[in-house]
């Protein structure tokens, strides 16, 4: 996983250049009719375990975020004069950014279940399919 930037402009116009890690990229089937595959699908339930993770690691690092936005809220005292100006307006941003990182959490939470319960279900229906296979007493000649 990389990083990646783009310019940004603040408030005050100011340009800067930020960069953030590169999202996860999904694992991806591969269709029948690419070179060396099989028809119909290939499902690796490892990578979408592996995809799971990775989310949950965005989870955290959402989740350690958010902390860090708690401890930025301060007092109405604290702000003074410019306080009366500005108070309701910094509360309701710091409340949006809140709500932010609760989407965050809930999404990732919600991706990493469902990446999770796909890669269990394709173990199961392999293992189902194997164990009917097993059941037949076939010949190939040898094989």
């Amino acid at each position: 996983m990389g990083t990646v930037g783009c310019r940004v402009r603040d408030r005050n116009g100011i340009m800067s250049w930020q960069t953030r890690a590169e999202p996860p990229q999904a694992p991806r089937a591969t269709a029948g009719n690419e070179e060396g595959a099989m028809s119909g699908f290939d499902v690796n339930a490892d990578e979408l375990d592996t995809y799971a993770g990775k989310l949950g690691g965005q989870r955290q690092t959402a989740n350690q975020i958010s902390g860090l936005v708690d401890k930025a809220d301060v007092s109405n005292e604290s702000w003074g004069v410019v306080g009366i100006f500005v108070f309701d307006n910094y509360k309701e941003m710091l409340g949006d950014l809140k709500d932010l990182f609760t989407s965050l959490d809930e999404g990732f939470a919600s991706g990493e279940d469902k990446f999770k319960n796909a890669a269990k279900g394709y173990r199961d229906k392999e293992q189902a399919v194997k164990e009917l296979l097993d059941t037949f007493d076939i010949d190939m000649g040898g094989k």
